[in-house]
């Protein structure tokens, strides 16, 4: 009579026993390791982010209108393909008003692995996030713009028909099939949301589309709003126009919510990366400033803040030394943060600020 077979009691087993067990009988990917935190190249943003974006998660941006919220992920799109040239960067632009040039502005220059696309409806956008997702590490980003754009199909069948509450139904669907397959395949889903008046509220307030389950599914979350406008009345130079843009992170599950910082937008410049991280240096006091004079990392003395900026954005290196250094020291866990990806996009600034000296630029 052949012997029973003894069965192993998962009791007596240790924790990384245990752990192997469960790799072999259902998938490595059922034990998720690290999540990995991508900065943006924006060093305001990664501020306030807690050093970036994590990878496979989804990142909402929201605020009133003409408040940066298009702008900002433009150079998130741009630095995103910059950082990863072999994945690829989609957007979905569900409102039909993404200008190219603005995206080329804001620093996508490498359109060979960026996708712009515009849905008619919302299982269009559906079946372009699955298919996105079917393979791990193929795509880096995907961008809808916006979901309060959004439109099913017995919609566009019958425009006057009442479908209160189908937005918020179809967005609980979307995050619970893709959940999964975007921590699977370190995807960022990047949602541009707008605000709107609370209904039937007392003392009213703000909101915004998409129903509560997106408000659960996302990681992160920060708020736009216009903090100042600048322009040169006397020349009434367009290249002299610039807006600050202030940014607030109102929901952080890798870090603490509630900091908040700013962003300058110029029409010539989109959002500069240099020149945004120089102010975010000096307004977090590691410019020694004495007076009129500010003491920059390497020992140069220069006067007044404009020229500060000016000397730092003409030393990328300066910028991208101290960049790394902060959001590793501050931000890092367990090697989680890649910081290393900011090296491509200085190195380019870099090599742009050495070719306008050689045109006829000169140092402060």
């Amino acid at each position: 009579m052949a012997k029973a077979k003894k069965e192993t009691n998962n009791l007596d087993l240790s924790a990384d026993e245990i752990k192997k067990v469960i790799m072999d009988k259902y998938d490595k990917e059922s034990i998720t390791p690290i999540t990995q935190v991508i900065p943006t190249g924006i060093f305001p943003l990664d501020y306030i982010l807690g050093g970036g974006i994590p990878a496979g998660r989804i990142f909402e941006i929201c605020g009133s209108p003409s408040s940066g919220k298009t702008t900002i992920i433009s150079r998130l799109v741009g630095n995103m393909c910059k950082m990863f040239p072999n994945k690829l960067v989609m957007y979905a632009d569900l409102e039909c008003k993404v200008d190219p040039k603005w995206l080329e502005t804001n620093g996508l220059s490498n359109t060979t692995n960026f996708h712009l696309f515009a849905p008619e409806k919302a299982e269009t956008l559906f079946d372009y996030i699955s298919d996105a997702l079917i393979q791990k590490d193929t795509t880096s980003l995907i961008v809808i713009d916006s979901i309060a754009a959004t439109i099913l199909e017995k919609e566009l069948d019958d425009p006057l028909k009442d479908t209160y509450g189908v937005i918020a139904k179809f967005y609980q669907k979307l995050v619970n099939t893709t959940r999964g397959k975007l921590a699977n395949s370190n995807t960022i889903l990047v949602c541009i949301n707008q605000m709107r008046d609370k209904i039937g509220t007392y003392f009213g307030g703000q909101t915004t589309t998409g129903g509560a389950a997106l408000k659960y599914a996302y990681a992160q979350k920060i708020r736009t709003s216009k903090s100042s406008t600048n322009f040169d009345n006397e020349t009434h130079d367009i290249n002299n126009f610039s807006f600050t843009t202030k940014i607030k992170c109102e929901k952080n599950n890798i870090y603490t919510d509630g900091f908040e910082s700013e962003i300058l937008v110029t029409p010539k410049t989109g959002i500069d990366l240099k020149a945004n991280a120089a102010k975010q240096m000096i307004s977090l006091g590691f410019i020694e400033k004495s007076g009129s004079w500010f003491t920059l990392p390497d020992g140069t003395r220069v006067q007044g803040e404009e020229k500060t900026i000016m000397y730092l954005a003409q030393n990328p290196k300066l910028i991208l030394d101290f960049y790394k250094n902060y959001i590793i020291t501050n931000f890092d866990y367990k090697g989680r943060l890649q910081a290393d990806l900011l090296d491509c996009l200085f190195t380019e600034e870099q090599k742009e600020t050495e070719n306008q000296l050689e045109e006829g630029g000169t140092n402060v």
